[in-house]
């Protein structure tokens, strides 16, 4: 047997070990979780910077500048000009 100070008791090896196991499970599922998460995080951002570069081609041809619109999306006039580029390429 071991003390665990955490705990101020004593365990035995086995609920130790027992411990470990649960605690690796436990891990193991959350990473899995995590996984799934990015994945989906993933998908989501891959719409947003689909529909930004639309907006913003929508947006010169409604007269919006790129300073504005850069403004608008935290980001250089510089920026805006690549994502029509990009848009104009797709």
């Amino acid at each position: 047997m071991k003390h665990n100070e955490d705990w101020g008791d004593w365990v035995t090896v086995d609920s130790v070990n027992k411990s470990n196991s649960n605690s690796l499970d436990n891990l193991c599922k959350r990473l899995s979780d995590i996984k799934s998460l990015l994945n989906s995080a993933q998908s989501e951002v891959e719409v947003l910077t689909s529909d930004r570069k639309r907006l913003v081609a929508h947006g010169f041809k409604m007269g919006l500048s790129a300073i504005k619109m850069g403004e608008l999306l935290g980001i250089t006039r510089q920026r805006v000009y690549r994502l029509v580029e990009m848009g104009e390429e797709e």
